[in-house]
Order: C-alpha cells, then structure tokens, then sequence
C-alpha cells in the first residue's frame, strides 16, 4: 500500500479564538491559540538526533487569507505553548519542519499548507498537514553483479549536491534524500565500476522531473545473453513510488520559561526593597512533571541539608511550606492546552516583595530547570541585580561593535536620576571621553535602558568603558574592538611559473590563492589557465589574468580562489575552498578588466540556468564569510569541497554555514583598456557571528563549473581590498 509521508502540525494545539481587534485582546485576554507539531515518518525507528533536528528546524507561518504575515515562528522553541490572541477572519496557516540540505542520508525537510477561518466567540481547531518535501533514492545491485564488475557505485544527485551508494549502502537499504533546487527538477545518476581487464565502465543518466515525496530505486541488474561488460549486459531500470509513512513522531517543544512582564534573559536590576514581585511561568505542550530551582539563596533552609537546589514540582510539602514561608511560591495553574483542561502544562514561581526586599547589593542567580514526560527539558538563569548605583553596564556583545563603531548599554536602577551617559578610552591610553547616553524608550525611570554609540575606533583595540549618572561612575568594563584582516598576495605580485603549472606564491612560499591551473596543465604546460600579467595591471608588477580555454575535450574557465586544488579524478577537479579567517568587512574592492567572447562550449547545465551558444560569456567575483564548518576530503579540512564531476557538488550562497555573502556579475565587457574599480558589498544574515572562514572566487566564466563559456574570455584582478567601518 502506497501511503504519503506527512507532518501533522496542529497550529496551535490548535485553539483558535476571536475578539474584535487585537488591540482588545491584548487589553482584555479574550481568546487565545495554542500551537503544537506532531510528525509522520518513512523511517520504521527514529533516533532521537533525528527527532531533534526535525525539532530545530519547525517553523510555523501564519498569514491572513488576503495576505499579510500575522504570526512567524521560525523555530519550534519559538511557538508559544501559553495563549494568544487571533481576529476574526480567514487565514493561511504554512508549516516547514526539518533540515532543508540539497544531499542527505538522514536529514529531511516537510511542507504543509491548509487554509482556515476563525469565527468571533468560536474555537477552531487547525491541523496543518505536511508532506515530505524531498525526493528520495535506493539503489539495488543484483547478486552477482561482482563477478563481472569491481568497485562499482552509483552516483545519484543534482547540481547541489550528489551521493555514493556502494555495495553496502545497498544492502543495508540506505536510502538517501534530496532537495532540489528551485528550477532544476531533474535528479542525475552515474554508475561507475572496473571491468574485469581492467577497463573503466560507466553510465549515466537523468529522471527527469523528480517529485517531492517519491522514492526512485535505481536497479541495477545484468544479464548473460549480451555483452557490454565481462560477458554480460548491464541494465539500470528505475521504480518510481510514494514514499510509504512508517511512524508517526510528536514533536513538543521543551518547556518554555518565562518572565511575565520581564525579559528572563536580562537582569532585573533596581535599587534595594525596589524590586517588588517578580513572577515566572513555565508552560508546556506536555505535562511538566519536574521543576528544579536552584540558588546560593536557598542553602540555608533546613529542608536543603546542605544543598541549594529543590524540586518544586514534585517535591516535597515541608520545601514547599519553608519556600512559601521565605516568600517564594510555587504552583501548578490549570491551563488550557487545545480544548483540554490541564492540570499540570503550566507553573508558576512568584517571587513576592516579601523576599526580594530582603536581597542585599550585588547579583542574586536563580537557576530554573523544567522538565516534561517526554525527558525535555529547558532552563533559565533569572538575576535579580541589586545595587544602590543609580546605573549598571550591560557587557557589550559581539553584535554591538565591529572594528571601528560600538554601541554602549546602560540601564537606570533608580528613578529620579537626571543624566545618564558613558566615559571611555583606550584601555589605560589619555583622558576619559564623555558621550550622552540615549534612552531607549522613555524618560529616565528605573528599569530603562539607554544606548551610545561611538565611532572613530581604532581596530584591534581594547577599549575600558563605564556607565556614569550625575555624580555617579559604574566600575569599568572592556571590550576588543575587531581587528581588519586583508588576504595576503591580494595584489597577486608573487607568483611561482617554474613548473608546468603556475602557482600564485612565491617559490618556497605559504599557499593562499590557487587555481585550476593543476588540472588544465595534465594536457600540458602551455594550457595554464590563470597567470601573471605585467601588461594590463592596476598597481605594481602583476595582476592575475584568468584565461578560458578549450583543453583539448574539455573548456576550462580562466579561475583563481582563496584554497587548495587538491586532486583530479578523471577529467574533473577536487578543489577545497576557503582559507581561516575571523574578520568582518562591510564590502570588498577590486579592480577588474573584463572581456568577454560568445559562448562556444555548453556542458550539463541545470534547467535554471538559460544559456546557450552564441550567447556573450559572463564573468563572476564572489566572496562569503562561512563558521567553522568544514568537510574532510584527503586528511584535510575545508570550509567547502568542490567536485566538477557530473552532477558537480558546488558551493552554496544560502547554505546554513554563510554569514555574509556579495558577489559581482560581469554580464558584458568592462570599458576602455584599464582595469576598473568595483566595490561589492557584503549581505550579512547574522552580523553577531564571528566568521572563521573566508571563500572568494574569481572566474572568467561564471559557468565554468558545468563546463560553460567561451573559449577566449579573459578577466583580470588585481589588489582586492577588505573594507571595514
């Protein structure tokens, strides 16, 4: 029986109420939605790691009917397991679940869509139901297939990425999962093995528009009558099914703790006795069966014996009477999960005045863990950060500096302070600067934060800084400023031409730079690709000119990047790109001359890519700053490996690893006979993360990779430049 593989994601548990406007229900309470996920499954057991990484990846939209996003959820973490309000009206509910990868053995990716209205005064239940988004591929060798071939395996992918199933792959019955790019709807497979006298075999082919929740099994069979290979034929036939659901996974976010009218992330900070009550809800999807609150402040009750943390979901009636006494509540509160009462999905901790009056200066940490009956747990860190200073300094992070700019953070602890500001300097360098500080959202009153920004530092720089509030100076605190790495031989003057293939270092030099120069040059010296030019230039002896060439068979495109060309295999290049590097630039400049020609050769291109011959070449610079993520090829560690085999394994600008990407596309030639200055700016996702590596690639074809272009396309780069602010 063919079944579908589906996700059921219940938009909220699903209790969907009305009111008349949101601003009435955010005023009055009336309503709410309750969001939770649940998952069916091809796989028949199902760790726990890929449970979690369908966790990691749950996002759930939900948008107005005439359009317009009205909740976003981008992780399941994020779904709120309490109430909130929804209007009435019709709406479109989206949920994504998983990890999105182009090739995987285990990690999948869901997607469902389902439309529903909610009616004032009414409850709606809302199940989103999702199916598998990936195309899915097995392979089957037919018992005996080694006697007429060796070391054989099948290749199956897209442009993406690819996979290798060997003989134990197959029967194991490992099944991997694709997904395809956005226009390229065709998954290519290649078999490949060694012929009993030592011949190479091969076949490929392509099944064309693959489809989302499909498994293809490649079967690859042999027959005696005929001969392709040692005396038998070799055949690939392919079964095209549904993916068939195994298991069914509920998938709950851990408990949720949070601060009711606070944020639990920041320390409440105020004056002594100012405090006042302070509460925590810990909310669930599932029944929370354990709450642990652990604190310095509780090692003295003699229900701790010596301790300091105590259960306080299911503990004991003497240590919740002794915390009750010491001015900390604890309680289940019923709570409303779907169109379920439950008695034990929500808890609260009030921290009454009565016990935070008591807390003398300094920080006072409570640490709240929370656990449900399915072993998930959740915890947080509440301060409560008592000081007679009118101000404190909140650290300054990642995401508040960069190599010449910092954002100073401040909140008032008191009311009736009149000034608030920063003093800084180099750390133990002059005289303290003063700057004012900004309130964030209102006058100065206790709890408010406020901001300054300075400009003009100076990069790679420790800095000492402090909050001061009239008459009133905060202890000092420091921070690094980033510093403003550029790439070494970026003005491509060292070169080494001694050997058939021309190296971008000096002789006995550090590798940076390479090129496809090791596999154009395996035909010989006189097809180098990228070298030196003294004639066309921006500054100094050289720049590096990128030369497309047809290479006897094959069109190599004129290419230079940051890595290591590390192997041919076959007539195809093994490259690892990227280089360490952790800083932060805001674009990059470098000078380019370009020259085009039609294009004369087209290889296997995806069906998004609409280029064909007599059309003008393109060129292309790229640069990206990725984490530390690396794939091992040959005992080393790259930040990306590229194949150019069929279907090639490529670097990808939206891949989980890219902090920050920019590239420049040369669509036509570049004018005059100089070269030219372009700046490239750089799109950052997440400008708090620290990149640890850099990938830039400079190619006189921008679809060289698919063996595309035109033979005669020339680009020259010269002094590329990291700018920074």
């Amino acid at each position: 029986m063919k079944r579908i593989n589906y996700i059921y994601v219940m938009a909220a548990g699903l209790m969907l109420a009305t009111a008349c406007s949101e601003e009435k229900f955010e005023g009055s309470g009336e309503g709410n939605i309750v969001l939770s996920t649940s998952v069916s499954t091809d796989m028949t057991v199902v760790s726990r790691a890929i449970e979690d990484d369908i966790k990691a990846g749950t996002m759930i939209w939900i948008s107005r009917a005439e359009g317009g996003l009205v909740r976003r959820y981008n992780t399941l973490a994020d779904v709120p397991t309490g109430a909130f309000p929804m209007l009435s009206g019709s709406y479109i509910a989206e949920a994504w679940a998983g990890d999105s990868v182009s090739a995987s053995w285990d990690k999948r990716y869901f997607k469902g869509y389902t439309e529903f209205a909610v009616k004032g005064g009414e409850t709606s239940d809302v199940n989103i139901l999702c199916k598998i988004a990936n195309v899915a591929a097995e392979v089957k060798y037919q018992d005996g297939l080694g006697n007429y071939l060796s070391d054989y395996t099948m290749t199956v992918g897209h442009r993406r990425g690819s996979l290798d199933f060997t003989v134990e792959d197959a029967t194991d019955g490992r099944r991997a999962y694709y997904m395809m790019p956005s226009t390229d709807k065709n998954l290519a497979w290649t078999f490949k093995g060694t012929q009993l006298n030592g011949e190479p075999f091969e076949q490929e082919g392509v099944i064309e528009n693959a489809l989302p929740g499909h498994l293809y099994v490649l079967n690859v069979t042999y027959s005696t009558q005929s001969t392709n290979v040692g005396g038998a034929i070799v055949t690939i036939t392919i079964d095209d099914k549904v993916i068939e659901v195994n298991d069914n996974i509920e998938l709950i976010a851990p408990p949720s703790i949070a601060g009711y009218d606070f944020d639990i992330a920041k320390p409440l900070t105020a004056a002594k006795g100012e405090i006042g009550d302070r509460t925590v809800f810990i909310s669930s999807a599932d029944e929370i069966v354990s709450v642990v609150l652990d604190s310095e402040e509780l090692s003295g009750l003699d229900v701790m014996e010596g301790g300091t943390d105590v259960e306080i979901a299911a503990g004991s009636a003497a240590a919740l009477a002794a915390l009750d006494e010491l001015g900390i509540s604890c309680r289940y509160v019923a709570a409303v999960v779907g169109n379920e009462q439950k008695e034990k999905s929500l808890f609260r901790i009030n921290f009454t005045e009565n016990f935070t009056n008591t807390l003398g200066d300094g920080e006072h940490t409570f640490v709240i863990s929370a656990t449900d009956s399915k072993g998930q747990t959740s915890a947080a860190t509440l301060i409560f950060n008592v000081s007679d200073a009118p101000v404190v300094i909140v650290p300054v992070s990642p995401a508040d500096y960069s190599s010449r700019k910092a954002v100073l953070r401040g909140t008032v602890t008191k009311n009736d302070v009149e000034s608030v500001g920063f003093r800084y300097r180099q750390a133990g360098v002059g005289e303290w600067q003063y700057i004012e500080g900004t309130p964030v959202s209102r006058a100065l009153a206790m709890g408010t934060e406020f901001y300054a920004e300075l400009t003009d530092l100076v990069p790679g720089t420790n800095y000492e800084y402090k909050a001061v509030s009239d008459d009133f100076e905060t202890a000092v605190q420091t921070f690094a400023t980033d510093s403003e790495p550029q790439l070494p031989n970026a003005g491509f003057e060292d070169w080494d031409t001694s050997g058939k293939a021309y190296l971008l270092y000096a002789p006995g030099g550090s590798m940076f730079w390479d090129s496809g120069n090791h596999g154009s040059t395996t035909i010989g010296a006189k097809y180098n690709i990228t070298m030196p030019d003294s004639e066309v230039k921006h500054s100094g002896s050289y720049s590096a000119k990128l030369a497309s060439t047809k290479v006897v068979i094959k069109f190599a495109a004129g290419n230079l990047f940051a890595g290591k060309y590390l192997e041919t295999a076959g007539t195809n290049g093994v490259l690892g790109w990227g280089r360490s590097f952790n800083g932060r630039p805001k674009a990059m400049r470098v000078w380019v001359k370009y020259n085009p020609v039609s294009i004369d050769n087209v290889g296997s291109l995806p069906s998004d890519i609409s280029v064909k011959k007599g059309d003008l070449d393109n060129g292309i610079v790229y640069i990206a700053l990725v984490d530390d993520t690396t794939v091992e090829y040959g005992n080393e560690q790259w930040p990306c490996v590229v194949k150019t085999a069929s279907p090639p394994q490529l670097f990808d600008k939206d891949g989980a690893n890219v902090i920050a990407y920019g590239e420049k596309v040369f669509a036509e030639a570049t004018p005059g006979n100089d070269l030219m200055e372009f700046t490239i700016p750089l799109d950052y996702k997440d400008s708090a993360k620290i990149p640890s590596n850099i990938i830039l690639v400079a190619s006189a074809s921008r679809y060289g990779d698919y063996f595309t272009g035109g033979a005669g396309s020339t680009m020259w780069v010269d002094d590329i430049e990291l700018i920074y602010e």
